[in-house]
């Protein structure tokens, strides 16, 4: 994790774009990986971490200059996602991760009431901020054809 991570590092600092934030799913890190060896230099932070399971997790980069007023995040051994209201500009920023269903490993699929929690947190974080313009980004491994369900 630490070795891509400084990989995205260099590819954001030698970008001829400015990239004010940016979202990564599946980090596969954990509470043992601390901040510091994730940190790109001028970007804060934020990582929702998979609890008691291997991979997953979702993470957010904000441009240090950029007033992060609030974040939550939501964290499980199926679910995770974070979520920040950017002051200026007024942004509320989401990075969801939800695994794909296994029929070989029905254990690793992502309950409905996990998923069901998840979209709550976000969806009552973006309530707070009515006028803010809502990005949600993620890898969600929803299911097509047919029905869709969560």
């Amino acid at each position: 994790a630490v070795v891509s991570t400084q990989s995205t590092g260099e590819w954001v600092k030698s970008s001829p774009i400015y990239i004010p934030f940016f979202c990564l799913t599946e980090t596969h890190v954990n509470e043992q990986i601390l901040d510091g060896e994730l940190q790109i230099p001028g970007y804060s932070l934020l990582r929702a971490d998979r609890v008691n399971r291997l991979q997953g997790g979702a993470a957010i980069f904000v441009d240090s200059n950029i007033a992060i007023s609030k974040h939550e995040i939501h964290s499980s051994s199926f679910c995770e996602a974070v979520i920040v209201h950017l002051k200026r500009p007024n942004i509320v920023l989401a990075a969801i991760y939800r695994p794909p269903a296994s029929f070989s490993h029905p254990d690793r699929r992502c309950p409905p009431e996990d998923f069901a929690a998840c979209l709550k947190m976000v969806e009552n974080f973006c309530i707070k901020y009515p006028s803010a313009t809502i990005i949600i980004t993620g890898d969600l491994n929803l299911p097509f054809g047919g029905c869709l369900r969560l």
